[in-house]
C-alpha cells in the first residue's frame, strides 16, 4: 500500500517472490526450499532472488534498493547482476538450467555482519512495474561462503525490494503485495512473563535396557582403543557403566549389528584444546557413532566432542534411534545429528551446551519418517571456534558464537518433528542461519515447551504456540538440578 511523505514520494515495499541458491558442484540438484542462500566461490555457488514489481505506474523509481539480513558474517557480500531470464521457478531452479547472470555488475556489497541488514542499491536496473530478477555472485577467490536468509526463514528476515517512488504522476492503486513501511529485521515480542517449568523428567521415565534378554558385552574401566563393533548379535546389552574413553579417537564408539542392540553407561571426554582447535576438527569428531536399528544409547556422559550422538547416513543403519538419559557439555557441533533423516527418539536428556541441538539435512529422505523430542533440557552454548570464524581473544565469552537448535533446511526430506515438554535455554541469538525455534513445516505435533531467553533485547523469532517465552533463568536452573538428583545413579 502506498502512503505519501513530505516529500510527495511513496515507499513500496516488494516481498521476493522465488528465491534460491545454486551449486556448480551438484548442478542438477536444487536448494530452492533452503531457509538461506549460500553464495560461494570455490565451488561456485550463486544466489537468485525475483520480485514481482506493481504499484509504480507511471511514477519515478528514485531508489530501488535490495534489504538482505546476513546469516552469516563475512568481508564482502556479493557481487549483483541482472539475471537473464525471469523464466526460472525456485523449486525447480538449478545450477544446469538457471538463467546466466548479465556481464553488468549493478552493484557490490561490501562487508557484512550476522544479523545487520544491508541495502543494496539496484536502481539502475528497475525504472517501471514488471519482474526483476538478480543473481548474485562470490567473486574473491578462496573467500569463505557465507549467506543472507531466504524467505522460507521468516518474513522478518526474508529478502525485500525497497523502492522510493516520486509519487506525484504514480499510479494510486497499491501494490497487492506492498506494505506500508519498510519490513522491520525484528518483529515486536509480547513482554515474556517467567513460566512455570514442565516437569521434564521427574523421574528416570524407564526402565534400563540392560534388563533385556540377549547376550552382554560389559566393558570396564579406561579404554585406551576406540570399541567399535558393527557386528554384534541382536538383542546384544552393552554394559559400559564404568568405562571411560578419555582422548582415545576422533570416533571412539560405534556400535551396529543386530537389531535392538542396548549400550549403557560410560564417560566419553575429549581432549581437545578448545580455545584454539579449528571448528573444522571438531566438525569431523563423532562421540558416537549409532549403526544398530532399533537402537538404544542411555546414560552416557559425553563431553567435548563435535557430533555427540549420530545415527549414521546411511539407508540401512541407525533407523528408529533411541537416545535418553544422557548428559552432554562442551558440544562443538551438533547434539543429535540425524543427517540421513531417520526415525528415532530424543528423550529426558540433560544437554548442557550445543553449538547446535539437533541436525536434520544433507543426506537421505525421510518426510514421512517422525522424531520424537520429549523431556529435554537444551542449552545452546558459545564455543571459541565456530563455522566460519574464531573469536580474536579465545578466552573472552563475550566473543563465542553459536548456532541454533534446529539446523533443517530441506522439509521436503527432513522428518518431521514431535517436541513435548522440552525446556531451551538461549544467550544469544544464532550466529547463522539456523534458528531458535522449529519452523511449522518441521512440526508433526508440539505442546508445553519453554523457551529461556537470557540474550539482551526482544527475542529475535516468532514463538510457537506450542511454546512458553521466558526470561526466568530459574526455570533452566531448577530443571538442570532436579535432573540430575533423579540422574545421580
Amino acid at each position: 500500500m502506498m502512503s505519501a511523505t513530505a516529500e510527495a514520494s511513496t515507499t513500496i515495499n516488494v516481498p521476493v517472490s522465488a528465491d534460491a541458491h545454486i551449486l556448480s558442484a551438484y548442478p542438477t540438484r536444487n536448494k530452492g526450499t533452503k531457509s538461506y542462500l549460500e553464495i560461494s566461490n570455490s565451488p561456485r555457488t550463486d544466489t537468485l532472488l525475483k520480485f514481482n514489481v506493481s504499484g509504480v505506474g507511471t511514477g519515478i523509481v528514485r531508489s530501488a534498493k535490495i534489504r538482505l539480513v546476513p546469516a552469516g558474517s563475512a568481508s564482502v557480500g556479493g557481487e549483483f547482476h541482472s539475471a537473464t531470464s525471469n523464466n526460472w521457478s525456485e523449486t525447480l531452479v538449478t545450477w544446469a538450467n538457471a538463467p546466466s547472470a548479465s556481464s553488468t555488475i549493478i552493484a557490490k556489497q561490501g562487508a557484512i555482519t550476522q544479523g545487520n541488514p544491508v541495502f543494496v542499491d539496484v536502481t539502475s536496473a528497475i525504472q517501471k512495474d514488471g519482474t526483476y530478477s538478480f543473481r548474485v555472485l562470490n567473486t574473491v577467490k578462496d573467500n569463505a561462503p557465507y549467506d543472507y536468509y531466504s524467505r522460507e526463514s521468516s518474513s522478518q528476515r526474508a529478502p525485500v525490494l525497497i523502492l522510493t517512488v516520486d509519487s506525484s504522476t504514480a499510479t494510486p492503486t497499491p501494490a497487492p503485495t506492498a506494505s506500508p513501511t519498510p519490513v522491520p529485521v525484528q518483529s515486536a515480542t509480547p513482554t515474556p512473563t517467567p513460566a512455570p517449568s514442565p516437569t521434564p523428567a521427574p523421574t528416570p521415565m524407564y526402565e534400563s535396557c540392560l534388563t533385556q534378554s540377549g547376550p552382554l558385552v560389559s566393558i570396564n574401566g579406561p579404554q585406551s582403543a576406540a570399541y567399535r563393533q558393527t557386528s554384534l548379535a541382536a538383542s546384544t546389552k552393552i554394559d559400559s557403566r564404568t568405562a571411560t574413553w578419555n582422548g582415545v579417537a576422533w570416533t571412539p564408539v560405534r556400535v551396529g549389528g543386530g537389531d535392538h542392540i542396548c549400550s549403557s553407561g560410560g564417560i566419553i571426554q575429549g581432549s581437545w584444546n578448545p580455545y584454539t582447535t579449528p571448528w573444522t576438527t571438531y566438525h569431523d569428531t563423532y562421540a558416537y557413532e549409532i549403526y544398530g536399528n532399533n537402537m538404544i544409547v542411555e546414560n552416557m556422559r559425553v563431553d567435548d566432542y563435535g557430533d555427540s550422538f549420530m545415527a549414521r547416513d546411511e539407508i540401512t543403519l541407525g533407523n528408529n534411534f533411541t537416545i535418553r538419559g544422557n548428559h552432554v557439555t562442551h558440544g562443538h557441533d551438533d547434539c543429535v545429528q540425524d543427517d540421513g533423516m531417520k526415525s528415532g527418539a530424543i528423550l529426558d536428556n540433560l544437554f548442557d551446551g550445543c553449538y547446535v541441538f539437533f541436525s536434520a539435512r544433507g543426506f537421505g529422505s525421510g518426510p514421512s519418517n517422525v522424531v520424537r523430542v520429549e523431556n529435554n533440557l537444551v542449552r545452546l552454548e558459545g564455543t571459541p571456534t565456530y563455522y566460519n570464524g574464531q573469536a580474536s581473544d579465545p578466552y573472552d565469552p563475550t566473543q563465542y558464537k553459536h548456532g541454533g537448535f534446529w539446523k533443517i533446511d530441506e522439509f521436503d526430506k527432513a522428518p518431521k518433528l514431535s517436541i513435548h515438554n522440552n525446556i531451551f535455554r538461549a544467550d544469544s541469538d544464532s550466529h547463522t542461519w539456523i534458528p531458535l525455534m522449529p519452523d511449522a513445516r518441521s512440526i508433526s505435533s508440539c505442546s508445553n515447551n519453554i523457551i529461556v531467553w537470557l540474550g539482551s533485547g526482544p527475542f529475535p523469532e516468532q514463538v510457537p504456540a506450542c511454546f512458553t517465552l521466558t526470561t526466568d533463568k530459574s526455570v533452566w536452573d531448577n530443571a538442570v538440578a532436579k535432573w540430575k538428583v533423579n540422574h545421580s545413579n
